[in-house]
């Protein structure tokens, strides 16, 4: 069985604490850097988020400044490395969290992404819309609670992945459900995608 790895929304509320205007290279461009399949510029790192809410506990996943966004303890981020293959193309980068006070926040969360997308969902077998641009699909449309059918031999032995036409989204396989779940990781929420 394939799921979606969701985040709880732990009302935390955050804004970037970048030290320099990264507005004046460009939204989409910035946008770009925090999204899967693309690595973050060293100038950007460490990251900086400021809290914008008090809030008591920080759980193991949760939401950056923008809702796709994923920051992780050092407890998931184990189990991530451990379940899924180097070459898989995960990245954590670094992150500093200043609590609304401006005091240090919790200590060894990272910035979570994908790099190695994949080209697995089937479209014809998927809840998904194709969008078009002079005859090329770029991005699938779809909703939540969607179900999802993937080619296998795109997505074998990888354990988490994310489809180049469908960014917004993170898969997992069992195993990698089963190591989190085992683990106890909070914040952490899957939906399985398979059709019925």
């Amino acid at each position: 069985m394939r799921w979606e790895l969701q985040i709880w929304d732990a009302n935390l509320k955050f804004h970037y604490g970048f030290d320099f205007d990264f507005h004046d290279l460009g939204f989409h461009a910035c946008a770009a850097f925090f999204k899967h399949g693309h690595p973050i510029p060293p100038e950007f790192i460490p990251l900086r988020f400021r809290q914008l809410r008090k809030k008591s506990g920080y759980p193991d996943l949760f939401t950056g400044p923008s809702s796709f966004q994923m920051v992780v303890s050092a407890r998931m981020r184990a189990v991530l490395e451990s379940v899924a293959p180097p070459w898989a193309g995960l990245e954590f980068t670094p992150v500093v969290i200043e609590r609304p006070d401006g005091q240090p926040g919790p200590q060894g969360y990272t910035f979570f992404k994908v790099l190695g997308l994949v080209d697995a969902i089937i479209p014809e077998r998927s809840q998904v819309a194709p969008m078009r641009h002079e005859g090329k699909t770029y991005h699938y449309s779809t909703s939540v609670g969607a179900k999802f059918a993937f080619r296998d031999e795109a997505v074998a032995g990888r354990h988490i992945w994310v489809d180049k036409l469908l960014k917004s989204r993170v898969f997992i396989s069992d195993e990698m459900r089963a190591a989190m779940m085992s683990a106890g990781l909070t914040g952490v929420a899957t939906r399985p995608v398979d059709p019925d």
